[in-house]
């Protein structure tokens, strides 16, 4: 999707990049600051879970700016489920940028207005993505094998424990939270198990005993091997 008011942004000193997210996703074009589609795809992803995290403990963000490694991320909320997401260099004029944003706000709200009112967020790839769909992917693919491991692993844990919990449920809904924080990779996994073994948090040596015991089928590379090969097969 074309955006001026976001061409404008792209245009103030110091700003590499300047796009909107919504539930995950990316809605505009990211422009050409050096950011990749499955990089601003995570960073929506991001977005959304910061969203959501700070929802639950009912203190909604308006800005949230971030410092990294010779750069800056500036994140405007727009409504419950939109944000605008600034790259900037560090040298950038933050009053400027802000002054700016301020300008063209109502516009881009407006723009959140729309896209919700169909429901349809189009994403850096031209596609709107669903956690709950993208399980259902990974399931049907060549991670199917790790999947049910740690998932059998998991439950096993969870029946040491008190309580009724559905340890298929419980593992989907941590999968679903990790899809929408992440694009899954080697890399990203281990936030999985880290999301699995929080729920055990009551219980800090079972706990330590799953994150040891599960660690054996996070590396296995010939299964990421073949998801890659995969999801490489299916963007070209």
């Amino acid at each position: 999707m074309q955006a001026p008011e976001f061409e404008r942004l792209r245009a103030l000193r110091g700003v590499r990049a300047a796009f909107l997210v919504r539930d995950g996703s990316v809605v505009t074009d990211v422009g050409d600051g050096g950011l990749s589609p499955g990089a601003a795809t995570d960073v929506a992803k991001t977005v959304r879970r910061m969203q959501l995290a700070s929802a639950t403990v009912g203190a909604p963000f308006d800005e949230v700016c971030i410092s990294l490694a010779g750069i800056r991320l500036l994140v405007r909320a727009v409504g419950e489920h939109g944000a605008v997401v600034l790259l900037l260099r560090r040298g950038a004029e933050l009053a400027s940028v802000r002054t700016q944003l301020a300008r063209v706000m109502p516009e881009i709200a407006r723009r959140v207005g729309d896209a919700g009112t169909d429901g349809a967020s189009v994403g850096a790839s031209g596609t709107s993505e669903d956690a709950s769909e993208e399980a259902e992917r990974l399931w049907e693919g060549p991670l199917r094998g790790l999947l049910e491991a740690v998932r059998d692993c998991y439950a096993g844990f969870l029946a040491d424990g008190e309580g009724a919990v559905d340890p298929k449920a419980a593992f989907d809904e941590q999968l679903r939270e990790w899809l929408m924080c992440c694009n899954p990779s080697s890399y990203t996994f281990p936030l999985l198990i880290d999301g699995l073994a929080q729920t055990l948090d009551d219980r800090p040596d079972i706990r330590r005993r799953f994150k040891d015991e599960v660690q054996a089928h996070i590396g296995n590379g010939s299964v990421w091997s073949a998801f890659e090969k995969e999801v490489s097969d299916v963007g070209s």
